[in-house]
């Protein structure tokens, strides 16, 4: 008996230190030199100080907040695409720092070469008409921010390169930002990123940065980003109607996937009218073909056949399957589906 009861204890212990371990899902990045490699560009006392301290501190604070609630496990860049659902501010403050300085991180290289792409060769000149072009334009960018905050160079949901800022820790990825892309190069334009070798220099610090940058690096991100996942969501956003469809749908959709009809029937009639609403709005130009019109077609139908069935109280096996078929219909207009749990609303981690 007194063996069992030891096992068990054990086991108890055992399953909250693996708990512990898993729930800490943030974690702090290695670089990919020692802090020493950087100098002179970048002393090896910023470095430490700013990958130790300042990068840690945002993770540390992230995981804390969210511990224990239902985001612990969130996927970063959901969390930051919809960062406006989010009551407490310190989760846009830390996600955002997290982020930041793990993209910061993985394009900064000693002795960086200039190999870049050809794909993102031949994209900055399109839109910036030369590298030296883009340089001076990130440079002007930089030294006119005031306070702290973000320089990017970000692929808008056109598809082009567009050089942006924004203030403290918010990205591009955030809903809350005016100008939103993917970003493929993120210069820190914090005091703590610069002051110890550059005081008050920031043009200084910028020419040190730009030195650093790894082209091949940036060309994976240039590449990677194009039809991702955080791409395609973005782009949604910048159809408005197609968002509030999407919300919608993901209140209603995710529920059923878990047996709960209620918000589907509760909601047949907005349902019904955002349909309507999706098929007659303006369809901006990414998205505007042939197969997107079908879809929204039969987007509609569907979406008033659903409403139907519930004013007629149709089972819900007969529900479930309409939903899932206009939910695959959906993916054929939005080619992603983030979910927006309904908790989003009301959610305030501690």
């Amino acid at each position: 008996m007194k063996t069992t009861t030891t096992g068990a204890i054990c086991s108890v212990i055992v399953n909250l230190f693996i708990f512990s371990m898993f729930s800490q899902v943030q974690t702090l990045p290695k670089l990919r030199n020692t802090y020493s490699d950087y100098a002179p560009l970048i002393d090896s006392t910023t470095m430490k100080t700013h990958h130790q301290v300042n990068h840690k501190s945002y993770i540390d604070c992230l995981n804390k907040t969210l511990q224990g609630t239902k985001k612990m496990d969130e996927n970063l860049n959901d969390i930051l695409l919809n960062i406006s659902y989010y009551k407490n501010k310190s989760i846009r403050y830390n996600a955002g720092g997290h982020y930041n300085h793990s993209l910061y991180w993985d394009i900064l290289k000693p002795n960086s070469s200039s190999n870049i792409s050809e794909a993102l060769s031949n994209q900055i000149t399109k839109d910036f008409i030369s590298l030296d072009l883009l340089k001076k334009e990130m440079k002007r960018a930089v030294k006119s921010q005031i306070g702290s905050g973000w320089v990017w160079l970000i692929i808008s949901p056109k598809g082009k390169l567009m050089v942006t800022s924004t203030q403290n820790e918010d990205n591009p990825i955030m809903d809350v930002v005016k100008e939103r892309g993917v970003p493929v190069i993120g210069i820190d334009n914090w005091e703590h990123a610069y002051y110890l070798k550059h005081k008050q220099n920031k043009e200084g610090y910028f020419n040190s940065i730009w030195k650093l940058i790894d082209w091949g690096m940036v060309s994976e991100k240039f590449i990677k980003a194009i039809g991702s996942d955080v791409f395609e969501s973005i782009k949604t956003d910048n159809w408005p109607e197609l968002k509030v469809y999407k919300d919608i749908m993901s209140h209603t959709y995710h529920a059923a996937e878990n047996g709960n009809l209620n918000a589907l029937r509760s909601l047949s009639k907005e349902f019904m009218l955002y349909s309507i609403y999706l098929r007659n709005s303006k369809i901006p130009n990414e998205f505007n073909d042939e197969k997107t019109i079908k879809a929204l077609i039969k987007l509609q139908k569907q979406s008033l056949e659903m409403h139907e069935l519930c004013l007629n109280n149709e089972s819900d096996k007969v529900l479930l399957k309409k939903i899932v078929d206009a939910h695959n219909t959906f993916h054929l207009i939005q080619g992603v589906c983030i979910h927006h749990d309904e908790h989003y609303h009301h959610f305030n981690a501690r």
